[in-house]
């Protein structure tokens, strides 16, 4: 079963036509039935139109809107189609050969006889008969393919013209037109019938070279609706009205022909100039339309080149490796900033698979990240992974990958990276330089705690024990008892003094500036006064109060620790301890007298370690100048609070 097409108002005029050749023929038919002239002839005393002719154009015009309906070729209308092409060739073959098969007598038979008799001889016509034979075909061959198409409209078209020859035959009651001879001439009704269904066989068909030509929108079809129907209206009206002025004897027939040929070149020549101003008019308008056009297409192009050139100088000259791939991770395009990053130019890069620029730990999760890429669309993924330089080297990289593949602008998957090389590398430093301060941190406080464990023993132990001893012999001897007793209290006296000693230099001072100046004031009195190392302090409280507290306490042990560095290793008579301010930095120095060292070649000790911790802890600045036999000379920076 043919599924029926859309029909659209511009092609229902096709229809209008067989509609009428239908109701013409009935019109015909009835007038057969009921002996009514008119019906059959239209014109008094011209030739009727033979009932079997009414019949066949019936049938053509079912066969029409049966192809109007299901827009290809039916089974029903190629045997309508048959049977209308073989009446046709049945009717000529008749009078070829003289023998009459009386096919066309078969309906209305006695009124046809008797139509005979009154000197009528009413039989279809040979031009009927032959535009059937020829407009039978053309339905046979209608819509089967291009070239058949082409044959059925030229077979259409002679229809068409024989028709209208007809037609200005009986207006102009030239015989030779309508007629064969002394043959039955074509009926009025007949002719009629043939243009209306050659018109609409014409129209009919979408592919149609008349039907795109006079239905488009172009200037050459306007003109065509324009001109057609005033070509044929018009000749005609001038030939009918030379010829019934020549009857009634206003002009003689060289007159007549001259006044016609005149007239026609001069309507023809005001109808084609008013046709050429209507399109100059129309190609003016369109002329302006194109210059607009062309105008804003050259704006919107220059401002499309100077977008794409902003977006290429911004691609070009971003930081980011920005670069496009193809849904199998093909590169499709790398920036300059790509090209840096690998270290190969963009003709290597092109074509490459991203993955063989990617260090091989890596491809597992770089795969599983394409997997989901692929699934999404215009997410964004934050991956780090490691891209492989010309040089052999790999450069840490982070950034997002977003699959616009569906995007019709686009159409890449789209990456946007940057380096975090140096990154990488400082926090491995910091977590080294962290795992260096939690080392020094411990053995800092194992030292102390050694410290501490050697000072109650070899210190503070002995002298508990010797007041113990005093007191044993107090106990055991009435001699001297006093004495010893008060020996016993000397030693425990001197192991508080000393308990008391070792608490000041564990706990932390008071916090505030002059709290920590006495501290440290106390301290160096105290490193003095058991070494015998000369001290010379300077230490501002105003400088003092620029430091928060925790810089104020990291100040008081370094100067704990150096001092007893100095104690210890320098053998030094003097020291200097100097508190400045510099360029919004507060400034100490620490200088002994001492034997010395070399830094290089020395490796440096927890003390020391525990000092640049300590500065690097507030983003300060620790400088160490010494030199065998030339003492030595501490330089620490720490940012004040302006």
């Amino acid at each position: 079963m043919h599924k029926p097409t859309h029909i659209s108002k511009g092609y229902l005029l096709p229809l209008l036509y067989p509609i009428l050749v239908v109701t013409c023929c009935a019109a015909v038919i009835t007038g057969w039935s009921f002996d009514i002239g008119p019906l059959k002839r239209i014109l008094p005393g011209a030739v009727s139109m033979n009932p079997l002719t009414a019949i066949l154009f019936v049938a053509c015009s079912v066969v029409i809107i049966l192809n109007f309906r299901l827009r290809r070729p039916t089974r029903l209308a190629a045997i309508l189609s048959f049977f209308i092409a073989t009446i046709g060739l049945l009717k000529i073959i008749s009078y070829l050969s003289g023998y009459e098969t009386g096919i066309d007598q078969l309906l209305f038979a006695d009124k046809l006889e008797n139509e005979k008799l009154t000197g009528h001889s009413n039989q279809m016509a040979p031009n009927t008969a032959f535009n059937f034979m020829l407009l039978g075909i053309a339905l046979l061959t209608y819509r089967i393919n291009r070239k058949w198409n082409k044959l059925s409209d030229i077979l259409t078209l002679l229809v068409a013209f024989s028709a209208f020859l007809s037609l200005i035959g009986y207006m102009y009651n030239a015989h030779e037109l309508y007629g064969i001879a002394n043959y039955i001439p074509m009926a009025v009704p007949t002719a009629m019938c043939f243009l209306l269904t050659s018109i609409s066989l014409l129209l009919n068909r979408k592919g149609s070279y008349i039907l795109k030509t006079l239905t488009n929108q172009y200037s050459g079809s306007r003109m065509a609706r324009y001109l057609l129907p005033l070509a044929v209206i018009i000749p005609v009206l001038l030939g009918l009205l030379r010829i019934y002025g020549q009857q009634a004897g206003f002009f003689t027939g060289n007159f007549g022909t001259a006044i016609f040929a005149a007239a026609n070149i001069m309507v023809f020549l005001f109808l084609i100039l008013q046709a050429a101003a209507s399109i100059n008019k129309k190609d003016k308008a369109l002329h302006e339309f194109n210059l607009d056009l062309e105008k804003k297409v050259e704006e919107r192009t220059a401002e499309l080149n100077r977008s794409s050139k902003k977006f290429q100088s911004l691609i070009e000259n971003s930081v980011d490796a920005i670069s496009m791939l193809d849904e199998d991770g093909r590169i499709l395009f790398s920036s300059v900033a790509m090209q840096k990053l690998s270290g190969y130019p963009a003709e290597r890069l092109a074509g490459a698979r991203a993955l063989s620029i990617i260090h091989p730990d890596d491809h597992p999760a770089v795969a599983e990240l394409n997997q989901l890429v692929l699934a999404s669309k215009s997410i964004a993924y934050s991956s780090t992974f490691r891209v492989m330089h010309a040089d052999g080297s790999y450069r840490w990289v982070e950034g997002t990958i977003v699959n616009w593949l569906e995007d019709q602008n686009v159409r890449a998957i789209v990456t946007n990276f940057h380096d975090i090389t140096e990154k990488k590398k400082l926090m491995a430093e910091k977590l080294n330089r962290q795992k260096q301060i939690t080392e020094a941190t411990i053995s800092g406080q194992e030292k102390e705690r050694k410290e501490i464990g050697m000072e109650l023993h070899d210190n503070v132990n002995q002298i508990l024990a010797a007041g113990k001893l005093y007191l044993d012999m107090a106990l055991k001897s009435t001699d001297n008892r006093e004495e010893i007793i008060t020996l016993s209290r000397e030693s425990i006296m001197l192991a508080i003094e000393e308990i008391r000693r070792l608490s000041r230099a564990l706990v932390p001072p008071a916090a505030g500036a002059t709290g920590i100046a006495t501290s440290i004031r106390e301290f160096a009195e105290l490193i003095s006064f058991s070494s015998g190392l000369e001290i010379d302090l300077q230490l501002p409280v105003e400088i003092m109060d620029t430091l928060d507290e925790n810089e104020r306490l990291a100040l008081y042990r370094i100067i704990q620790e150096q001092l007893n560095n100095i104690v210890k290793h320098a053998h030094a008579k003097k020291t200097i301890i100097t508190l400045g301010k510099r360029s919004g930095l507060a400034v100490l120095q620490i200088k002994d007298d001492g034997k010395g060292f070399n830094p290089g070649a020395s490796r440096s000790g927890i003390g020391l370690s525990n000092i640049r911790n300590r500065v690097e802890m507030f983003n300060g600045k620790f400088e160490l100048h010494s030199a065998p036999g030339e003492g030595c000379e501490m330089l620490i920076e720490l940012p004040v609070d302006n």
